[in-house]
């Protein structure tokens, strides 16, 4: 007769206190006459992504992973909230977080929804048809090929702790 010994450490039998899924997101934008409206999916251009996941969904709710990324989808993976059951995922699309404007929303387990709404800088009129190179920025002029990568985009998607998937739907910002 033999006997086994072997040691398990605590986590193997407790349950996880991470959340673990995929990030994703489309762009996406009505038919609607606007300017911020692009007419065929061709002209939509990103090149870039910021991921800002939220420990919930008020204004006051606190940032808790923030990463910027070239493609997605990308794999997430937070530390769960004993008080929370839904967080918040906004992506802004062809946005530099380096700029001035963000300092204020951009520190993880301080900055809130609110900082970043209160994120803003301005430009100038003719942001609409940027890549516009024929010279008189006419507002209905043609913008060139590849001016969408110009633009801003983004989205946000609530989420819950079971969901393995959130894709975040992106409409331009102007």
């Amino acid at each position: 007769m033999s006997l086994l010994f072997f040691a398990c450490n605590e986590e193997d039998f407790a349950p996880s206190n991470n959340i673990k899924f995929t990030l994703n997101a489309t762009a996406a934008y009505s038919d609607a006459e606007s300017r911020a409206v692009f007419r065929d999916a061709e002209e939509i251009d990103i090149d870039k992504y910021c991921v800002l996941i939220y420990e919930g969904t008020s204004a006051n709710a606190k940032l808790i992973h923030l990463e910027e990324v070239e493609t997605l989808p990308l794999t997430v993976n937070i530390e769960r909230s004993s008080n929370v059951s839904t967080y918040r995922a906004i992506v802004i699309a062809n946005a530099n977080l380096d700029h001035t404007s963000f300092t204020d929303a951009k520190i993880v387990g301080v900055s809130t929804i609110n900082d970043l709404n209160k994120a803003t800088y301005g430009v100038s009129s003719h942001y609409s048809i940027p890549g516009n190179t024929e010279g008189n920025m006419d507002p209905d002029g043609y913008a060139s090929a590849g001016a969408a990568k110009n633009f801003t985009w983004s989205g946000y998607k609530d989420f819950g702790l079971n969901d393995q998937s959130v894709i975040v739907h992106l409409n331009p910002n102007m």
